[in-house]
């Protein structure tokens, strides 16, 4: 599974690159997946599933900070919702994330 946790961090930095976020960018994903681990760790919990969470959970910002760009999406909905709808997205567009079985995507 760490090579989804690789594709994954590469796929978050490049939508930050390219749409980038001071304070809730790359870094704070970085820091989110890092400390999600390290709790899944520590509790005995799925450090994968806690890893992606944390690269996975802010994505949305990109759209909530430039909606024009993102035309698809509702961009009367909150980061919360458009990190759901994006990743909704990959999970069916993005070959990269088909090792996932449904159950984890869900």
């Amino acid at each position: 599974m760490d090579t989804i946790l690789a594709y994954t961090k590469q796929k978050v930095k490049a939508l930050f690159d390219m749409y980038p976020d001071e304070v809730h960018g790359f870094d704070h994903a970085q820091r989110v997946a890092d400390m999600a681990l390290q709790i899944a760790t520590e509790e005995g919990g799925d450090t994968v599933m806690a890893s992606l969470a944390g690269w996975l959970h802010d994505i949305g910002r990109a759209i909530e900070e430039r909606p024009k760009d993102f035309p698809q999406y509702d961009s009367s909905k909150t980061h919360h919702e458009l990190s759901y709808d994006m990743l909704r997205d990959w999970f069916r567009e993005d070959a990269g994330f088909s090792q996932l079985s449904e159950d984890q995507k869900r």
